[in-house]
């Protein structure tokens, strides 16, 4: 039997035998309506364009198991625009609203395995673009390489992509509600992008292992041959002169990372307002705030970002953001995250706890996993005993790697001993760690 996890990531298997729905069946057809007014991004759904658009509201199962399946509850799509981005408005009806399974609470988890919605958006031959939200608004997104035979690439490459956007989840008695805001800045378009898209819609409803879809799929919702149309995007893409697909961010550590990013523009594009911002990411954080921008000019094509960004901690979901805006009227032509956990900075290790006076030393290994602008210092060993015992040794640092402080052994008396090794190092302060050991006598003392 298939797991969930495949049907939902369509790895390109069949989901069974069984009966195939919509095999005669024409692909669908949404039109988006231009929206005349804001949105408030709120989960709730009750501006006047929720009543004006077009809904797409012919979910039906997919086919799984050997038998015919089930009718699945009722799910409601709807997408309004205008010159920025993509709304989407989502009702998921659900009669029993207790039992909803929402476990992914970090951005990119497996919202796949829970009661959740998938977006997918394509635009053009190179990529198709995923958007999932599960009932507790958590997001996951991808882009995902097409294949020269029509079908999605590595679904593993893609998740590493990180959209800028955002959706608001609200629960009622019987129904939830999802309000999703798709800058258009983030989807890597071009001037030539069409106004109309392919475009999908899956509902997962987690307690009855029920998958849904607007399109007529059968291989998992991600079978791109039979997604339906997203029709009316009457949008003036030529301001889209950046090949944001070849924004590859370099991996970040503890420290001041300095870089530089090389992005193609078509010819006599620009200039450009560039900004960034860091932020350890937070499920409530909001939009992101990022400082006024510094005046870019591309030179032969080629568009040089020069960013720095400060991280002060390992191990923690961060969240970087690049805003690219037009000079001239200040419109976004480039939005997007970038979500990473630095490594630890600081990792000292004895390599024994119980060394023998014939080692010589105690080797203190000190692993520094910091940038090259920020690891210069000083990284200092101390040996503590009984009755007030102590030795030190100490070295000057000036690039990240592997660093070793070497303790002296002799005329110590055995028992239990502390090792307290410091770091005072560029940018980050003071690292701290405590290691122990027990000194004996050895086979050669």
């Amino acid at each position: 039997m298939m797991t969930r996890l495949r049907v939902l990531l369509g790895v390109g298997l069949v989901l069974s035998a069984g009966p195939v729905l919509w095999a005669q069946a024409e692909l669908p057809r949404l039109e988006a309506l231009r929206l005349t007014a804001p949105v408030v991004l709120d989960g709730r759904l009750d501006e006047a364009c929720w009543a004006a658009a077009p809904s797409a509201s012919e979910f039906r199962a997919l086919a799984a198991g050997k038998n015919a399946p089930q009718t699945p509850e009722p799910t409601q799509c709807q997408v309004v625009f205008d010159d920025e981005a993509l709304v989407l408005g989502l009702v998921c009806h659900e009669p029993r609203m207790g039992d909803l399974i929402a476990e992914a609470a970090e951005r990119d988890g497996a919202i796949w395995l829970d009661d959740s919605v998938e977006i997918f958006l394509v635009h053009g031959t190179a990529h198709y673009y995923q958007f999932g939200i599960n009932s507790r608004g958590t997001l996951y997104d991808a882009r995902v390489v097409i294949q020269p035979d029509g079908t999605g690439g590595d679904l593993a490459t893609g998740r590493l992509w990180d959209g800028a956007w955002e959706a608001v989840v609200r629960r009622d008695a019987d129904r939830w509600t999802i309000e999703a805001r798709i800058p258009f800045a983030t989807l890597d378009l071009t001037p030539r992008t069409p106004s109309e898209w392919r475009f999908s819609v899956g509902r997962t409803a987690a307690r009855r292992r029920e998958y849904s879809s607007w399109s007529p799929v059968v291989k998992g919702f991600h079978d791109l041959a039979r997604f339906g149309t997203l029709a009316g995007l009457n949008v003036d893409f030529r301001r889209f002169v950046i090949d944001g697909t070849a924004l590859e961010m370099p991996a970040l550590r503890v420290g001041r990372n300095a870089m530089r990013l090389a992005l193609p523009v078509l010819p006599e594009a620009g200039p450009f307002l560039v900004s960034s911002a860091l932020r350890p990411w937070s499920a409530e954080a909001g939009a992101m705030a990022f400082p006024a921008g510094r005046t870019v000019t591309a030179v032969d094509g080629v568009l040089s970002v020069d960013l720095e960004l400060t991280v002060l901690e390992g191990k923690v979901l961060h969240e970087a953001g690049l805003a690219i805006l037009d000079a001239a009227s200040g419109r976004p032509v480039l939005l997007r995250r970038h979500l990473f956990r630095a490594p630890e900075p600081f990792v000292a290790a004895l390599p024994w706890a119980v060394l023998y006076p014939s080692d010589g030393t105690a080797e203190v290994a000190v692993n520094l996993a910091v940038t090259p602008e920020s690891a210069h210092g000083r990284l200092r060993a101390t040996l503590l005993g009984a009755a007030g015992l102590t030795r030190e040794v100490a070295v000057a640092v000036d690039h990240p790697g592997s660093w070793r402080l070497s303790l002296p052994l002799a005329d110590l008396p055995g028992g239990y001993y502390r090792v307290a090794v410091t770091g005072e190092l560029a940018d980050l302060g003071r690292c701290e760690a405590e290691l122990r050991f027990l000194l004996t006598p050895g086979p050669f003392d």
